[in-house]
């Protein structure tokens, strides 16, 4: 019977880079409304390090939160914050360049114009 136990908790367990969408997703929002107001005026590297800055303290919230859903993927608790981290630093680093690109061009236009 326990052996039962155990396969049907491994099937019905959430993967590991599901976990880590999952946590990256749910704090990309509210890391961003943190940092949206400065990095579209910051170099790319600055505003990474802004970025991770910012992000550390929410991911590991949410990583938390979600150790205690899943109590047996705590082991891998530490990798999971920090592939989340990295997802949520590059996804937003990379929204922040778009918009700079964007002002920079809207910049140049109304200059030609």
């Amino acid at each position: 019977m326990d052996l039962l136990h155990r396969i049907v908790d491994w099937v019905a367990r959430p993967q590991r880079k599901q976990l880590v969408n999952q946590v990256a997703s749910t704090s990309l929002e509210k890391v961003w409304r943190r940092v949206a107001h400065r990095v579209t005026q910051m170099r790319p590297a600055v505003a990474r390090g802004y970025i991770r800055a910012r992000a550390i303290g929410v991911v590991g919230h949410h990583c938390e939160a979600l150790s205690w859903q899943y109590p047996r993927l705590r082991r891998h608790a530490d990798q999971i914050r920090a592939d989340a981290l990295e997802q949520v630093v590059r996804r937003l680093t990379d929204r922040a360049v778009r918009l700079r690109s964007g002002s920079h061009a809207l910049t140049a236009t109304r200059r030609a114009a």
